[in-house]
């Protein structure tokens, strides 16, 4: 009797171990295109993603706050730059959205 009921619920543990497919606006899934963009404009598979790379690969709110992005001049921007920004940029939408005052602009 237990072996049956072990295996009767073999297939349902099965089912609830796999991992539920993200959403079409989950986070992971964004983070996955994201990801996916931003290594094909990095022709030069460097990890590091100049203005020029941003501009040619289609990335265009890379392109089109590049030096906002890049806080240290470095001349490129990382995929851990690029979801800093967006982190940032997402809470200050946030906080414009439930009336607190907006965070200092030009402040990094």
């Amino acid at each position: 009797m237990v072996a049956a009921c072990l295996v009767a619920a073999a297939p349902l543990s099965a089912v609830f171990a796999q991992d539920t497919p993200p959403t079409a606006s989950s986070p992971a899934l964004h983070a996955h295109r994201l990801q996916e963009r931003f290594d094909a404009a990095n022709t030069t598979h460097d990890g590091h993603l100049t203005l020029l790379q941003a501009q040619d690969g289609d990335l265009r709110m890379v392109a089109n706050h590049f030096d906002d992005i890049d806080i240290g001049h470095k001349g490129y921007v990382t995929l851990n730059d690029v979801r800093h920004y967006a982190q940032v940029r997402r809470a200050a939408r946030r906080d414009l959205a439930n009336g607190a005052s907006p965070a200092l602009q030009g402040q990094r």
